[in-house]
């Protein structure tokens, strides 16, 4: 795993471009899309929620909070990252959100996806593309869990829980189609591990079973490869790369 903790795409793509030439890896494997979700709500709704803040009183220029030192010492505490996170999380669920990100964030995701592609690429590697699992699906939200719905709102306070279920079916259906118009192996994660909530810890995250069925789901993409089976590969059958 060459990801690092808070990575994005475009954080993994830049970590893939500086050391992947000193690594040469075979493929490259791209398992991504909370915090890419999380990213492109963000970018696709601040702009629509934005509120402009007074930044001058009766003309005399920008007004600095009291004890603003003081401020940022408090905001640097494990307690207000906790505080901020829960206020965040049950405020989110007490407004209107959005219920999708929209064409545009499909369209920022794909072009992300081909980033990544043209990025293995670029070091001699393949790329491989995956879907992603979550805990829960369309099938519960008339009955999804509180504790899973706020743990929601902690990662994006613009999107909805069926939101959420939503974008990520539809930036999976993205991800086929990236790997279809590419040509890339595409391993389905989703069909494999989704819907159980025993695999994981909270909606995106898996536990040591879960970790274990994502490793089989994979190995067995690859196994399948080398033995020269059809892959999900826009239609294409791949042999050993």
């Amino acid at each position: 795993n060459a990801s690092r903790a808070g990575n994005d795409i475009p954080g993994n793509v830049n970590d893939l471009r500086r050391w992947g030439p000193q690594w040469k890896p075979d493929y490259v494997i791209l398992y991504q899309m909370s915090l890419t979700i999380g990213s492109l709500a963000k970018h696709v709704f601040s702009n629509k929620r934005s509120q402009v803040a007074p930044s001058s009183f009766d003309g005399w220029g920008p007004v600095e909070k009291p004890f603003s030192w003081a401020n940022r010492l408090v905001e640097k505490t494990t307690i207000y990252a906790n505080v901020k996170g829960q206020l965040t999380a049950r405020i989110g669920t007490a407004r209107v959100l959005a219920n999708d990100l929209g064409l545009q964030g499909e369209q920022e995701f794909a072009a992300m996806l081909r980033d990544f592609i043209g990025a293995a690429r670029a070091i001699g590697s393949e790329p491989v593309l995956t879907t992603f699992a979550t805990s829960h699906t369309r099938k519960q939200l008339a009955d999804f869990p509180q504790e899973i719905a706020l743990g929601l709102f902690k990662y994006s306070s613009f999107l909805s829980v069926e939101g959420w279920v939503t974008s990520v079916e539809r930036l999976n259906m993205v991800v086929k189609q990236v790997a279809t118009d590419e040509g890339v192996m595409l391993i389905d994660v989703e069909s494999a591990v989704a819907d159980h909530p025993e695999y994981f810890r909270d909606f995106v995250h898996f536990t040591q079973a879960g970790h274990e069925a994502v490793a089989k789901t994979m190995s067995r993409a690859f196994l399948g490869l080398d033995q020269g089976g059809a892959m999900a590969s826009g239609g294409q059958e791949r042999g050993t790369l």
